[in-house]
């Protein structure tokens, strides 16, 4: 009993509040079962009053937000540490840490709360940030000064500025580095307004104690604590001396100064329309390569004269054209520019004229920017983004195999004689290779796009067709979310026209896709209209509406970026990359197109993109052999799954084939010669030889006269690859894993 008496005073005499509350069986929060003094000193209620209320009573509208999270976590973890803001009986609000266990008990769960007011710490981290925002800033002096004109603090720029330590400034008198005259009539009335709560402004030459002087542009911000009382002053100045000297030696050309001290310090000269340089920056990059020893040498000679050692105006120089036109020119050098060779440093150049009031041009002012490292640096990563791409494509080649042989396999032990649970999990074995292959495809996509390596090729297409097989894509799916998709294509549409039918295919299928992940029990639309023309080209328009659950306005600004997804589903609508829509705006803008979006949340969405496409006329079709008389086949792949999936979907397409097998691209070639097949189902990337070095091989054996049909098939989907591998001799391609519908339509295709 008297240990109980000590811990429950210690209870009671702590200063922070501490008090326990039930947990009701569904992990809710249930009322308060103890509280000590401190929590009621702290909220103004009295322990009766405590007791028939719950953690929720005394929480902000904020915080109430959170405490589902926050007793999920602590029934997880037992304990968490979080900030929440609690409301006192009076209606004032207290910031809090609360540190919470949970306690098992015989009669239930409780959880012990201590809570601490952190009130003076959010002040003082307040003032730490402000302190932090000032020493932060590098490029111009900055100091906090206090009341008795003392300095609290300085930033780098600042002890540059005097060339002295942060010690040697802080804590002395601002008189003590002014001259005191100076101090009492120009700094100290200045200082004493903005102590009384005003902002000043102003610009004037400052007198130093070492009898130096300045021109400084200075502004005065008043340092307010957090009850609002002025307890300092933030100075803030600009050196503007080299600046103001350059105005007085040149009064009749303000409007010159004034473009000079808003440009940007770097390589930086001004010339007038006879190439005479008017000012020069003291850091300019080609102060270097010249004879003259600082600036005010080069006042008054001929700019190339100074720098190209000519006698006339550069024949490259386009200052010339900037008195012409007025106009501003911006240039990049190459290796080859005789700048980049004379300074050894790549350039950005910017020529820009100088114009009075009435508008006529006065000079120019030529500014460089040092840009050898960024040129360096991009063009590390473009080598950075063509190996991670040959990375992916490799990559991709040897886990398409993989996928190839799980949903293969997996389709094909649907057919055996399974009962529903067995095929129920074959199906979700077929569904997540599935989802794994699209997410594959999409980083590689992706990839492809960044590296620049996605080509769009233009092909007789008809477009009505493929928005066709589009939603027959989708349909399916979309019954089983009780949609009803449609499609409305209005007549003006051209039969045939010139486009890549696979991205145009692959934004639909995504906007479709899309359309049905956020829409149940609703309409999906696709329509195709023509909607304007240029020259020869029809201008079409593809539109997908749904009646799904609409996308909120903050959202739809950063809806088409890489990962995102809309906040407005259950978490089973999470499924997917969230790579979709920015694969699809991706693909548009290479066609010269972009998505549009317009939604309204609860009601729906539209997504829409135009495309100007090149009508042409249907040719009629030469027809030639299919594969109706196929005897004999040969599957050459190093990969032993896709070689028996392979097999199996040949011999259930083709009854009574026969089929051999090869596992590099010798014995391939070898089988050729021995059995001289059918056709060949060729992988691209073999040992020994690769597929289009024994398609070379066999087409040259052939003396030109093709007897043997092959089909290249790989994991890497890139378009110069596949043009590569026709070119070589191959009649088709393929992409990995093998689908027995693929695998039919280039088998049985008329032109094959």
């Amino acid at each position: 009993m008297e240990n109980f008496d000590q811990y429950k005073s210690i209870f009671n005499h702590t200063s922070d509040a501490i008090y326990f509350h039930d947990v009701s069986r569904d992990g809710t929060q249930g009322n308060f079962c103890d509280v000590n003094d401190a929590a009621c000193e702290m909220l103004g209620y009295s322990r009766d009053e405590l007791l028939n209320m719950t953690p929720d009573d005394i929480d902000s509208s904020d915080s109430v937000k959170h405490t589902p999270e926050i007793m999920r976590k602590v029934l997880q973890h037992k304990k968490i540490r979080f900030e929440a803001v609690h409301v006192k009986k009076n209606g004032e609000t207290v910031p809090v840490e609360i540190n919470a266990r949970l306690i098992e008990e015989p009669s239930g769960q409780k959880i012990i709360s201590i809570a601490r007011d952190i009130s003076e710490r959010q002040v003082r981290e307040k003032e730490l940030k402000l302190y932090k925002e000032i020493v932060s800033t590098i490029n111009d002096p900055m100091a906090l000064v206090g009341r008795d004109y003392c300095y609290q603090m300085v930033n780098e720029a600042y002890t540059n500025f005097y060339q002295s330590g942060t010690e040697e400034i802080v804590g002395k008198r601002i008189d003590e580095f002014l001259e005191s005259g100076f101090f009492e009539q120009v700094i100290k009335p200045k200082l004493d307004r903005c102590f009384a709560g005003e902002t000043i402004f102003y610009s004037t030459w400052v007198e130093f104690s070492d009898g130096t002087e300045k021109f400084m542009h200075m502004n005065y911000y008043p340092h307010t604590s957090p009850a609002g009382e002025v307890i300092g002053c933030i100075s803030h100045g600009k050196d503007l001396t080299k600046e103001k000297r350059l105005e007085i030696s040149l009064e009749k050309n303000q409007s010159l100064f004034r473009s000079i001290i808003n440009t940007m310090p770097g390589t930086l000269n001004v010339m007038d329309p006879d190439y005479n340089l008017l000012a020069v920056n003291a850091n300019r990059i080609k102060l270097d390569i010249t004879h003259y020893d600082c600036v005010d040498e080069l006042i008054g000679k001929k700019c190339y004269e100074v720098f190209q050692k000519g006698k006339q105006p550069c024949s490259w120089c386009k200052i010339d054209m900037v008195l012409k036109t007025g106009e501003t020119i911006i240039e990049t050098t190459t290796p080859e520019d005789p700048r980049e060779k004379l300074t050894g440093k790549a350039l950005k150049i910017f020529l820009s004229p100088v114009k009075n009031k009435a508008g006529e041009t006065l000079g120019v002012i030529e500014y460089g920017l040092d840009v050898t490292e960024l040129r360096n640096a991009q063009m590390k990563a473009e080598q950075l983004a063509e190996n991670k791409s040959s990375i992916l494509a490799t990559m991709s080649h040897e886990v398409k195999n993989q996928l190839n042989g799980i949903i293969g396999f997996s389709e094909v032990l649907k057919n055996l004689d399974l009962d529903a649970e067995k095929v129920g999990f074959v199906d979700n074995i077929v569904r997540s290779g599935q989802n794994l292959l699209k997410i594959v495809n999409d980083s590689l996509l992706i990839s492809k796009m960044e590296a620049g390596k996605l080509e769009i090729t233009k092909v007789d297409t008809d477009i009505c067709q493929i928005a066709k097989q589009a939603v027959e894509v989708v349909e399916q799916s979309a019954k089983q979310k009780g949609n009803r998709i449609d499609i409305e294509m209005t007549k003006e549409i051209p039969e045939l026209v010139q486009t890549d039918p696979l991205r145009v295919s692959q934004v639909l299928i995504n906007l479709l896709s899309n359309a049905n992940k956020f829409t149940t029990n609703g309409n999906i639309h696709l329509k195709l209209e023509k909607i304007g023309k240029k020259e020869k080209l029809d201008k079409i328009r593809f539109e997908v509406k749904d009646t799904g659950i609409g996308i909120q306005k903050e959202q739809q600004e950063k809806i088409f970026e890489a990962f995102q997804q809309t906040g407005n589903h259950t978490p089973g609508e999470r499924e997917g990359t969230g790579l979709g829509l920015s694969i699809s705006n991706g693909l548009l803008q290479l066609m010269g197109s972009h998505l549009e979006l317009e939604s309204t949340p609860g009601k729906g969405s539209t997504f829409s993109f135009e495309l100007y496409l090149k009508r042409v006329k249907r040719q009629k079709k030469v027809h030639s052999h299919g594969m109706k008389n196929v005897m004999l086949g040969l599957i050459a792949d190093d990969d032993e799954v896709s070689r028996m999936l392979a097999e199996m979907l040949l011999k259930e397409i083709i009854p009574g084939v026969k089929v051999l097998k090869a596992i590099n691209g010798k014995q391939a070639l070898e089988a050729y010669e021995l059995h001289h097949p059918d056709f060949i189902l060729m992988d691209v990337q073999m040992p020994l030889m690769d597929g289009m070095d024994v398609t070379k091989a066999i087409r040259e054996r052939e003396d030109g006269e093709r007897k043997t049909s092959i089909i290249g098939y790989s994991a890497t989907a890139y378009e110069k690859d596949i043009q590569k591998a026709i070119d070589t001799g191959m009649d088709g391609y393929v992409n990995k894993p093998l689908v027995k519908d693929d695998l039919i339509k280039i088998l049985k295709n008329e032109d094959f």
